[in-house]
């Protein structure tokens, strides 16, 4: 009898062993699952305000974008412009060219009309 309470309180003693590393184990592994539990949600929450973040980026390069074409629209209308302005320069500019060289035409013709009077007068005279 005596044996047979020996072996059972050595069996109570080993159970008791075996609920300690287990709870032992439990409180572990618990533990182990609330870290990556919050880990998880700071992994989560990391990944939205990137998400967050990437969509304002996006925003903002589209709105560049709308920028760029409203400005490449402007400096065509403006070489346009530009061009225009030139070929109505050239016109006005070969339009005074040829205004210069009508009245430098009149000048000689007046010259050699003046020289063709002044010849006339001093044969009438002489």
């Amino acid at each position: 009898m005596k044996k047979k309470f020996k072996v059972m309180c050595h069996q109570i003693d080993q159970l008791k062993e075996e609920i300690k590393e287990k709870d032992k184990a439990m409180i572990t592994e618990h533990f182990d699952h609330q870290f990556i539990s919050k880990e998880t949600e700071k992994t989560k929450h990391n990944l939205e305000h990137h998400e967050k973040q990437q969509k304002k980026s996006q925003q903002v390069v589209e709105l560049q974008q709308t920028e760029i074409k409203k400005l490449e629209a402007t400096i065509q209308e403006a070489e346009a412009e530009r061009q225009n302005q030139r070929k109505e320069f050239e016109a006005q500019y070969k339009k005074l060219l040829d205004n210069l060289k009508g009245q430098r035409d009149g000048i000689a013709k007046l010259k050699r009309d003046l020289y063709v009077a002044r010849q006339q007068a001093e044969s009438a005279d002489g």
